[in-house]
């Protein structure tokens, strides 16, 4: 039998070992900083994590405002640094605003963390967001599914320490105290069968739970079992594994009434929680951090652990006995268990304040985060289990050792055992009780445990602030930018509105009202959320801050132009919350943007090219002087051509088969080029039509639009046969074609009008005037089709000169004229910001329109060009060819954020915010625990010495009796 202080020894003993580790990656620093302004072009970026990081699973990526990538895909540990990740960048970066995104997975933990941050090369302005800014910025913190897949080993390991602590100190020590070692020997083998069932559930339990992480970070990582025990946290959690399956080996001891095989199962539950410490919060701040960390994790077990002891496995095993005798035992367990407690909690009200001084002491910062509501939940139902166990205490045993003293004294006669069994009952489910909520505070551990910390939920907390005051902001007031958008939502109406709706920091306005626009009285808080579509950077989630009734402002910064989502979450208390997503298109003004030409010449100046077509980092190229494509390798820039019988080629289009397809209108033919066979194969066109434009649909069907007979074709390449479609009007001329989503064939009619071919052949027709009974068309000469990302069908008015946008759900006409009236507009093209490009035949001048804003800017080009079609690479380049030139050319397009000029502001005095200090608050908490747990010890030692007193007696009276 051990004693008391052989027991504290033992559990330092096991405690103090340190083993070096590490978890949860943060980033501590960046080369360059966040928003760093540098002069010149950086070569590499170099990231400081807070712990080792495995780079086999890890990255960074960089990308400049166009989205488009800028690094050279090599990450790579920085000098061999296992804290440190260096990707380098390419060459003579321009002038631009550049987004960092860095994902890592943790070498102990597993936790796979991503941050992303921005900074400026040359004279690229942007609204640098200020300290108090940047500290809003928040990441995901929560890590659900490993979060569950952890919590059912959490359980189980406090099941096997509390059946090894508690078989010894409590039931055995219990036994002893009271001299009822022959009085209950009757219920020992039944106390062994409910634990050695209690302890197989907990072994499952970590058995399920180890597997579960394993699935979980095989998952999230996209690689298989073995894969992820190569990790450093697949090595953690094997070990745990392995232990799990010793202690099911040993499972026949524990039937066994042996206090060394019972010692063997408490050693085996610390090894269990040594591994969970290896992988918890305190590791990744240090060795020393780490040991605390496993000594407040065991005297978490001892507690809690217990509790499922007595629970489930001691109280009932007490209902086989009398109930005098079971009032006699509780009266024992009590005091010798609240001993325990007390001095555990005295203990871990100083770990507890001790680890989280490591982890964290700005209690303004943890207050914020998702951590410190983890950690106010976990408090709070600890609170609860204190009450629990101070009704037991001041409640339970003093009416069981009042029984005792009275059966004593034979001043109080219980012949039914009434008063015992209710003592009995009061006890049995104040601990179910606890037990209960003990397991809703290991799943508020595990949460605990796999959520990130508050300084990786706020990444740039503090971070470069000290860089931000060296740089300087121009911002141009003639620029006005605005998003304004209002949906419905259940009972409620939700207004976003964000300016300046462009790269950098935004201030963002929620208004919300019932649908008769009165306030929400029952709104608690709330978020946005700003995530960028085709992105893999993680999304910032900012606090709404009230300004009244009904307003709710944040300040969030947006790092590149291109689709995103606002997602708005309103918490209410009376209602269901509110959740909605708002889609934006961020982007530049056509002012701000600089546009470059690149000219490629070919390799004969007698050349015609007509048209050119972007397929997989090569530019296919008509030629309208003979019967020949030209293919432009991008890679190589070189020119090759291939030869066909005919008479020229004019329109392209592919297929899902990488085959060029052209047209041959002088030869009436169309044909296609398949570049792994290098052959071509020709076909006639049907009644020998004149074909003005060829689109190549998802079956690979080829649609023909011939002009010259008011028909349009469809062409099956696999049985080479047509199937026509008539215009219901003569003389319509169908000029261009183009698809919908929906499988509509949208038809430009030459003579004026818009034509839709549904997919069950019925064609309507849209601009018609019917003038002295002849039908005619509000459009001027419509030449070429586009279908922009919205669904909007918009039409190149030839002689118009203007560019319109057909609505096909409103079914409404919007024109916008072009600055020349000369131009001639032709083929159009949408470039990655949404603003649609089209040629201008007769002009040496490639325009672009902003369809937000209705402004149209003109980029100059070489003359004269006589430029026909267009059409976009996968960086969102402008191809084109010019016939006149015997080129083929490109505009690369690089958005300049340029953002209000500095003016005269009238800055309010914010009322300075009250700062809790750490010491302020931790200490006197520390100190009054303390003070309090020892007052308790007092009362405990005082009520086991009353308890074992008057149990002798009891016991004593017992065999007088008998």
């Amino acid at each position: 039998m051990l004693n008391d202080k052989k027991i504290i020894i033992l559990a330092i003993v096991l405690i103090i070992p340190i083993i070096n580790a590490y978890a949860h990656p943060l980033l501590m620093e960046s080369e360059p900083g966040n928003f760093e302004q540098l002069a010149s072009s950086p070569d590499k970026v170099i990231i400081t994590y807070s712990e080792p990081v495995e780079e086999g699973f890890s990255y960074i990526r960089v990308t400049d405002s166009n989205g488009n990538r800028v690094d050279n895909d090599d990450t790579q540990y920085f000098e061999g640094d296992e804290t440190k990740l260096v990707v380098s960048l390419k060459p003579n970066l321009p002038d631009d605003v550049y987004t960092v995104n860095t994902k890592v997975l943790s070498k102990v933990d597993g936790h796979i963390v991503d941050y992303t941050f921005s900074f400026i090369v040359g004279e690229a302005n942007v609204e640098i967001p200020t300290a108090q800014e940047q500290s809003q910025q928040r990441v995901e913190a929560i890590y659900t599914p490993e979060s569950l897949a952890r919590f059912p080993g959490l359980v189980g390991q406090y099941i096997i320490v509390g059946i090894g602590f508690g078989s010894i100190y409590i039931w055995r020590s219990s036994i002893k105290d009271g001299s009822l070692k022959y009085d209950l020997a009757k219920i020992v083998p039944i106390l062994n069968v409910l634990s050695s069932k209690l302890y197989v559930i907990g072994v499952i339990l970590v058995i399920a739970s180890s597997f579960a992480m394993l699935a979980v970070q095989a998952t999230t990582l996209g690689v298989g079992f073995i894969e992820v025990i190569e990790t450093g946290f697949g090595n953690i959690v094997l070990a745990r594994l392995i232990i799990a399956f010793i202690a099911a080996g040993i499972y026949p001891l524990v039937k066994k009434d042996n206090d060394a095989y019972k010692m063997i199962i408490l050693l085996i539950g610390f090894a269990l929680l040594a591994t969970i410490s290896l992988m918890g919060h305190g590791a990744a701040v240090s060795p020393l951090v780490t040991g605390i960390d496993m000594l407040h994790n065991a005297l978490a077990a001892i507690w809690i652990g217990t509790i499922f002891y007595l629970a489930f496995s001691v109280m009932p095993s007490l209902k086989r006995i009398e109930a005098d005798l079971r009032t006699a035992m509780i009266s024992l367990i009590i005091p010798r268990f609240s001993k325990v407690t007390v001095v555990a909690l005295g203990i871990l009200a100083v770990t507890g304040p001790s680890l989280l001084f490591f982890i964290e002491t700005d209690l303004n910062l943890l207050l914020s985060s998702s951590y410190g509501m983890l950690l106010a939940v976990k408090l709070a139902l600890i609170g609860i289990m204190l009450g629990a166990g101070a009704f037991n205490q001041f409640g339970v045993h003093r009416k069981a050792i009042n029984l005792i003293m009275s059966l004593n004294n034979k001043t109080y006669q219980d012949p039914d055992h009434v008063f015992s069994r209710s003592i009995h009952k009061r006890f049995t489910n104040a601990l179910r009780i606890e037990a209960a909520i003990g397991i809703i505070v290991l799943l508020s551990i595990a949460f605990l445990t796999n959520a990130g910390l508050p300084r990786s939920e706020f990444p740039f907390y503090t971070s470069n602030i000290g860089k931000l005051e060296a740089l300087s902001v121009s911002i141009d007031n003639d620029l006005p930018r605005l998003y304004n958008s209002t949906q419905l939502v259940e009972d409620a109406k939700v207004n976003l509105s964000f300016e300046p709706a462009r790269v950098g920091i935004n201030t963002f306005s929620i208004k919300i009202s019932d649908k008769d626009g009165n306030p929400l009285r029952d709104i608690a808080d709330g978020t946005i959320k700003l995530r960028q579509i085709g992105s893999d950077i993680s999304p910032l989630v900012i606090p709404l801050n009230k300004v009244d009734a009904y307003t709710y402002i944040a300040n969030g910064t947006i790092t590149a132009n291109g689709k995103w989502v606002i997602e708005v979450n309103i918490d209410r208390t009376e209602a269901l919350s509110i959740s909605t997503i708002f889609p934006a298109l961020i982007k530049p003004d056509l002012d701000e943007m600089k546009f470059e030409l690149t000219e490629y010449d070919m390799p004969f100046d007698t050349l015609n090219p007509i048209h050119a077509l972007y397929k997989d980092n090569t530019i296919w190229t008509s030629d309208g002087s003979k019967p020949r494509l030209w293919r432009f390798d991008l890679n190589t820039q070189e020119f090759k051509s291939y030869t066909f019988n005919g008479t020229s080629s004019i329109k392209l289009a592919e297929d899902s088969k990488g085959r060029i397809w052209f047209t041959d209108p002088l030869s009436r033919q169309i044909g296609y080029f398949d570049p792994s066979t290098e052959r071509f194969k020709m076909f006639d066109i049907y009644q020998d039509g004149l074909p003005t434009d060829i689109y190549v649909d998802f079956n690979d069907n080829v649609w023909l639009a011939l002009i010259d007979i008011d028909t349009v074709a469809k062409f099956d390449p696999d049985n080479e046969q047509y199937i026509t479609y008539k215009m219901p009007i003569n003389g319509s001329q169908p000029a261009a074609i183009a698809m919908d989503d929906l499988g509509n064939v949208w038809i430009a009619e030459a003579a004026g009008r818009l034509a839709k071919l549904m997919p069950n052949g019925e064609i309507e027709e849209y601009g018609s005037v019917i003038n002295d009974g002849s039908v005619s068309g509000i459009l001027a000469e419509p030449f070429a089709l586009l279908i922009s990302d919205d669904g909007a069908i918009w039409i190149s008015e030839h002689i118009g000169p203007k560019l319109t946008r057909f609505d096909p759900l409103l079914k409404t006409f919007q024109s916008f004229k072009v600055i020349d009236d000369k131009s001639l507009p032709y083929g159009m093209v949408q470039d990655n910001f949404g603003n649609i490009w089209f040629a201008q035949h007769v002009l040496d001048k490639i325009g672009v329109l902003d369809p937000m804003t209705g402004k149209i800017r003109e980029v100059e080009i070489s003359s004269p060009a006589w430029v026909q079609f267009l059409d976009i690479d996968d960086n969102g380049n402008i191809w084109f060819a010019e016939p006149r030139q015997a080129k083929i050319a490109m505009i690369s397009i690089k958005a300049l954020p340029t953002l209000p000029k500095e003016e005269e502001q009238n800055i309010e005095v914010e009322e300075e915010q009250l700062e809790l200090r750490y010491a302020d608050v931790a200490v006197p908490a520390m100190s009054g625990f303390i003070v309090a747990t020892s007052l308790l010890f007092v009362k405990a030692v005082y009520d086991l010495r009353s308890s074992i007193k008057h149990v002798d007696r009891f016991r004593a009276s017992r065999e007088d009796k008998h």
